[in-house]
């Protein structure tokens, strides 16, 4: 049974922070390195201080990004700009953001989720992990014992209880009221109701969570959690966690595209062959007559009778499909790491075949790396529907990495969880 529980979070006192919308971040796996010099000149007081700091050459044991996260968090305690709740509440979260000019709203609960053993099933992952990000954020929770921002789960909701909760909100629970520059825009409600919070526990107990987002966090959470001293971290049993409905209308995932680059030519000919030799292959355009938008549409049709996905040179783009004897239960993802990029990079040395795929979220980015010759060959997928990945956790079966991509990102500085 899945355990969600109300939290006291530490949050940002506005009259202390100044502006809200500069003390946020997106999730620290995606922040560039400009990106996290801008945010650090953004606001003094901008969460990325404590979530994904500056590295120093000079960097020791004593004295290195986790132990200065620690060290301003607990300044930031002192003085004010974070003060903790007095009492134990669930969070309502909405997001309202745009996507290639339609208007979207995601609405979710922000809890302590409890963590559990993916044995379990209760807990569901969808993706595999690297033990490096993993490795930095134990670093980090072990300095700082506070998670600095959620993770994304999702959940059945099928008596849509979460939009119920949002027709009852108070304006006077509104914590949190930030319109970005981008134009998405985020609100916070309170929910101290102890009846309420009560009933919502009891909602979501019979209910798995799928990790839609976090799975290093969460992983991380977990393995500390069976480290922890409980007397030092009373809280690490749970992982601050996002939690929204499966058919919510203004959930939104995104494709992620592959880029293969230097692989060289007989790389590049060897993924040619083994595509015309195992799938059906259908000839769509010329890559430099390609029309994004077309190939997506055509690839959304293609997938509804069975896997499939588009594959890009520098002269043709065709649509490849797999063989009558294929495995209906595959997904196109799967076939296209199974049959023609994982035997290219396992040939190389350790991170090097790392270093040769990269990910885009845009059909037009791909095609535009393919033509300007940035990258030898492009793969553009059709998105998993959501249900579909949830069903899949269920059984079992994992997807290889970056396989989803929900958009927007969680940003973090909105909420703390202290594990004290």
């Amino acid at each position: 049974m899945a355990d969600i529980q109300p939290f006291q979070s530490i949050r940002y006192d506005r009259n202390v922070a100044g502006d809200l919308a500069a003390v946020i971040t997106p999730p620290y796996d995606v922040i560039t390195g400009d990106e996290q010099k801008m945010l650090h000149d953004k606001s003094p007081y901008n969460s990325i201080r404590l979530e994904y700091g500056y590295a120093k050459s000079a960097d020791h044991e004593k004295d290195n990004r986790y132990t200065r996260a620690a060290a301003t968090l607990g300044q930031w305690l002192d003085q004010g700009v974070l003060v903790q709740d007095s009492e134990k509440a669930f969070y309502l979260y909405e997001q309202t953001y745009s996507y290639k000019g339609a208007d979207f709203r995601r609405r979710g609960i922000m809890a302590a989720l409890k963590l559990e053993p993916y044995s379990k099933s209760i807990v569901l992952p969808h993706e595999k992990t690297h033990s490096g990000p993993k490795a930095d954020r134990l670093a980090l929770l072990e300095s700082c014992q506070t998670q600095f921002s959620p993770i994304f789960g999702l959940t059945p909701d099928p008596d849509f209880l979460i939009p119920g909760l949002f027709d009852q909100a108070r304006e006077e629970d509104l914590l949190v009221d930030i319109a970005e520059e981008s134009g998405s825009r985020h609100r916070l409600f309170s929910l101290k109701d102890e009846a309420k919070q009560r009933e919502i526990s009891c909602y979501f107990s019979p209910h798995p969570v799928l990790i839609a987002d976090g799975h290093h966090r969460y992983e991380t959470a977990l393995y500390y959690s069976g480290q922890a001293d409980l007397s030092r971290s009373p809280g690490s049993g749970h992982i601050m966690a996002v939690l929204v409905g499966i058919n919510d209308p203004g959930l939104l995932m995104l494709p992620t595209h592959r880029l293969l680059n230097g692989i060289g030519t007989e790389s590049l000919n060897s993924i040619i062959d083994t595509a015309q030799r195992d799938f059906v292959s259908e000839h769509f355009s010329k890559t430099e007559q390609a029309s994004p938008a077309g190939l997506e549409t055509m690839l959304a049709e293609k997938n509804r009778s069975g896997p499939a996905f588009a594959m890009v040179t520098g002269d043709n783009i065709n649509l490849l499909c797999p063989g009558e004897k294929a495995d209906p239960d595959q997904l196109a993802l799967t076939l296209l790491h199974e049959k023609l990029i994982n035997p290219i990079l396992e040939r190389l040395p350790g991170a090097l075949g790392e270093e040769k795929i990269s990910y885009s979220h845009e059909a037009a980015t791909v095609i535009g790396q393919v033509k300007k010759g940035v990258a030898e060959a492009g793969f553009i997928l059709d998105a998993v529907p959501v249900t579909e990945v949830l069903e899949r956790s269920r059984r079992g079966l994992i997807m290889p990495q970056k396989s989803t991509y929900f958009y927007p990102k969680l940003p973090g500085g909105l909420a703390f969880y202290s594990l004290r």
